[in-house]
This record gives structure tokens, C-alpha cells and sequence, in this order.
């Protein structure tokens, strides 16, 4: 096993990796126009795809041949980044939107559909402690995974040029102190769970994963739901800062077109024209987010 990256290698080598990917080739950045759409008295980003065609010449043709799962080894070598954790891969967002977009990939197979288990959060608190961003987790294709093998997201923050902090922030309740406290928020209108992040898990991530797990539990069960088993009782987004976390349950994928992975659920959603761009300001992002969660 190679060295395990730390919270003061793990950022440079991502930068250093993106750097070179980008340059190579490896990298098929989705250019992107980037807007802000006020609804609610909130500020969403919104990013307008310039070359979804990009994608799609870059992407591999079908044929009879079985895929290649490409968050197994050999990996791309220009979009590897190191070990995060003894469980955890760091690749390169090979398509990515953001600069910097890691994925935190569980070595061996393991299905999205999974509840994430304390090595997850382990790799989570390790990319945070390393930059101050968001990690986000697709809880199946109902929530905008797009490869079934188990991975974390994580992307720097801020979300865009000329931004602090995220879209949704303000609408979360004050930190009161308590670290174990579960809440949600009256300004957001559909189903959620926030918890403050504690401090101590971003400085000890290895004793903090179960500190996290507890409270990923608790999130769950603050949204009426009994957890059996290894699988999700439902499609989901979880979400964490350095500050919150937060899970929201999914009922579809995409709603009059417009698809939400947990970006959305951040306050940054992304359009593939600007005929869905119009959509999504006839309906507002709000209403979006309201009818994909479960």
C-alpha cells in the first residue's frame, strides 16, 4: 500500500495532480456560464453547460464489451491522486464542473446504495481537514449518483467566483454549542436534517468517524427513519462542511427535466441549456428541490 496522504499533503497533491490531468488531457473540464438565481430571498448558483458535447465524444463508445469499473485498479494514472485513508482512494473528477473535484472511492467494491459506515466518515473528515470545502455523498441514481461503486465527493469552497460560504447557509439555525443537537431549518421547505459538525472530529479524524457515524444515525432518525441492514431505506444526499451536516431524503432523480445531486441540496445547481435554465426560473430553484426530496 502506498503512504496514506495527510491533511497537509492531501490538497497540494490534489492541485499538483489537477494540474497535470488538465494539461495532458486526462481532465474533460464541462465549461460552464455561471448565474445567480434568487429565490426565497436566497441566492442560487446556477451553471449553464457550454459542451455537454465534450463529454459525450470523451465519454467511451458502447459495445459488447462489459464496462471497466473505473473506481477499481489499474486506475487512470493522470487522474489518481494517492491514498486519503486505508479504505480510500483519491481520484480526479474526470468530468468535473469545479476545479479540484476529488472523488474519496472505497478500495474495494462496495454499492452506493450502502449506508456509509465509520471508514467512510473516516475519509470524509480527512478531506476536510486537509481544505475547507464540502463533501457530499449520491445515495444512488435517485440522487444523482452516476457510478454505482461507493465514493465521497468532495470540492473547495466557495462554489463559485465572488462567493463566501453556500447558498443555503443562512437558512441553517444559529450554532448553539451543542454538538449532538439534530434540527432542521423553517425557511427550507422540504424534508431535512442538519447537525453542527463537531470540531474535535475535523482534528482527530480516525477517533472522530464514530463520533460522525452516531450522528449520520441520528440524522436518519430525526427524519422518521429505521435503519436495517447494509442498504439505504431510501435514496438520500448527505452533505458536510466544516461546520454542518446535513441529509436530505430523495424521492426522483430529476423533476420537469431538471435533474439535483447534492450540490443542489447546497444551493448550487447546474442546467444543460438555456432552455432548462429558463424552467428552472419559471418553477425556481425552491420548487425544484422541493419535488425531488422524499
Amino acid at each position: 500500500m502506498s503512504r496514506i496522504l495527510t491533511a497537509d499533503t492531501l490538497w497540494p497533491r490534489v492541485r499538483e495532480q489537477s494540474g497535470k490531468a488538465a494539461a495532458s488531457g486526462a481532465l474533460v473540464p464541462l465549461e460552464t456560464s455561471v448565474h445567480t438565481l434568487e429565490d426565497q430571498g436566497i441566492p442560487f448558483i446556477v451553471r449553464m453547460a457550454q459542451n455537454l458535447d465534450k463529454k459525450k465524444e470523451a465519454s467511451p463508445k458502447p459495445d459488447a464489451t462489459p464496462k471497466k469499473d473505473p473506481f477499481l485498479p489499474p486506475y487512470e494514472s493522470e487522474l489518481y491522486v494517492g491514498d486519503v485513508s486505508a479504505t480510500h482512494v483519491g481520484l480526479l473528477n474526470k468530468f468535473c464542473v469545479l476545479e479540484n473535484h476529488l472523488l474519496m472511492v472505497r478500495r474495494d467494491y462496495a454499492e452506493q446504495t450502502e449506508l456509509l459506515d465509520e471508514s467512510d466518515f473516516h475519509a470524509l473528515l480527512c478531506g476536510l481537514a486537509a481544505v475547507d470545502g464540502l463533501a457530499f455523498y449520491n445515495g444512488g441514481t435517485d440522487a444523482g449518483a452516476s457510478q454505482p461503486h461507493k465514493h465521497l465527493q468532495l470540492v473547495p469552497l466557495p462554489l463559485a467566483p465572488g462567493w463566501t460560504g453556500l447558498p443555503l447557509a443562512p437558512c441553517f439555525p444559529p450554532d448553539t454549542g451543542a454538538v449532538n443537537r439534530v434540527t432542521s431549518s423553517p425557511s427550507l421547505p422540504f424534508p431535512h436534517a442538519i447537525t453542527p459538525m463537531p470540531e474535535s472530529c475535523l482534528t482527530a479524524p480516525e477517533q472522530g468517524a464514530a463520533q460522525l457515524l452516531a450522528r449520520y444515525h441520528a440524522l436518519w432518525s430525526a427524519l422518521g427513519f429505521r435503519l436495517e441492514g447494509r442498504y439505504q431505506p431510501i435514496p438520500y444526499n448527505l452533505l458536510a462542511t466544516r461546520e454542518w451536516m446535513w441529509l436530505v431524503p430523495r424521492s426522483r432523480e430529476t423533476w420537469e427535466g431538471l435533474g439535483a445531486n447534492g450540490l443542489a441540496f447546497a444551493g448550487a445547481l447546474m442546467v444543460r441549456d438555456e432552455a432548462e435554465f429558463k424552467t428552472l426560473e419559471t418553477f425556481g430553484p425552491m420548487r425544484l428541490l422541493t419535488e425531488v426530496a422524499g
